[in-house]
């Protein structure tokens, strides 16, 4: 092999949108899996909702299935047969769900497959925040918006790192998802 073909490499259209693909899906799938993994860990830290370890273990199924299993079912749940087909059929009997076989669908179902990993980096640094500087931000006058921007979320960040980082390397090791689900185009973005 010879740097000619590399050079021939990077004449091609095929491969740069290769790459631009790539790069979207992975910058898709890390801010939905950022978002989903710390509201979730947020959820589990600071509220008192009931049955918190029955809503971790949900969580975290999202990760312990296969993620074959995982795409099969929301193509299934999502396609023109599935559920969300049926509730939209109420509403508008032209009205027919988003596709999974797109890229949405692919940084969808991957950003949902690996916000677990978020998840879990993040739990653990919401719960070692101490409450104290979020009480005396409070008690200041701050709003709980505020308390949150300027406090909570500053000391969550390692969490969010850690959790952004490694989700970005599983996404770009990846194939299957995209495999799957862009292999039915002949156009990732169609």
């Amino acid at each position: 092999m010879s740097l000619a073909n590399y050079s021939g490499l990077l004449k091609q259209e095929r491969f740069w949108n290769t790459v631009r693909s790539t790069v979207m899906i992975v910058a898709g799938s890390t801010v939905l899996s950022l978002a989903l993994g710390a509201m979730s860990a947020w959820l589990i830290a600071y509220t008192d909702i009931p049955r918190k370890r029955l809503l971790h273990l949900a969580i975290l199924m999202c990760f312990i299935l296969p993620s074959y299993v995982l795409t099969l079912s929301w193509s299934s749940f999502m396609g023109t047969q599935g559920w969300v087909a049926k509730l939209l059929q109420w509403f508008d009997p032209g009205l027919t769900p988003w596709s999974m076989y797109s890229m949405g669908g692919i940084i969808f179902v991957m950003g949902i497959h690996h916000f677990p990993l978020v998840y879990m980096f993040t739990l653990d640094v919401f719960r070692k925040i101490p409450r104290d500087l979020e009480w005396a931000a409070r008690t200041g006058g701050a709003s709980k918006i505020e308390t949150f921007r300027r406090i909570t979320l500053p000391l969550s960040l390692p969490g969010l790192t850690a959790g952004g980082v490694t989700g970005i390397s599983g996404f770009y090791g990846q194939f299957r998802h995209p495999g799957f689900l862009g292999n039915t185009r002949k156009h990732i973005g169609t």
